[in-house]
């Protein structure tokens, strides 16, 4: 991908505050699935609480990222729609099978896509640093992407885990589809 275009400075911080507040979200929202007593399969809280630690190691680096761009405000959701798409309460409600689905089929996608646009639009020269961070997020997506279909496969045994996969992946891809990427 070539893009003409960089973002400048100010366009950068305003990224990378909102991937550290998204990073740290995902952390949250994953690490509450382990502790879901309701999600019984071992492998899924296995897979889930490593790739939740990913994404706090990825907003720790969105973090470290803010003040070399002069800009380090408390995190903020960037839409209300994305902070109530990421709510843990509207995934508590959610079956193992669309928890996955929502997260491996729309999330990493969408967020893989964001990540990978931006990187586009890096000027390497320029902001080496951010092509860097981008290319860790990318890379940790990407194992994480693939880990979690895998998963998702390994848990779908019937027509109603296949549906209620499907039903959750349309309701989160619905959250989400008015955004550009996630972000």
């Amino acid at each position: 991908m070539e893009s003409a275009e960089f973002f400048t400075v100010a366009e950068t911080a305003t990224r990378a505050s909102n991937y550290r507040w998204f990073e740290q979200r995902l952390f949250e929202l994953l690490g509450s699935w382990v502790s879901d007593p309701s999600l019984d399969d071992l492998e899924t809280k296995y897979v889930v609480g490593t790739q939740s630690y990913h994404h706090e190691f990825l907003a720790e680096l969105w973090a470290k990222r803010l003040p070399m761009l002069g800009y380090d405000p408390a995190p903020v959701a960037p839409s209300s729609e994305i902070d109530d798409g990421l709510s843990v309460d509207r995934w508590r409600t959610y079956p193992t099978s669309g928890k996955l689905a929502g997260l491996y089929r729309v999330i990493l996608p969408r967020m893989a896509s964001t990540y990978t646009s931006h990187l586009a639009s890096t000027n390497e020269m320029a902001d080496g640093p951010t092509v860097r961070a981008l290319n860790l997020c990318l890379n940790d997506y990407r194992t994480d992407w693939i880990d979690g279909e895998f998963l998702l496969q390994s848990v779908i045994s019937d027509a109603t885990d296949l549906s209620e996969a499907y039903s959750v992946q349309r309701q989160v891809e619905e959250v989400f589809s008015a955004t550009t990427g996630v972000l």
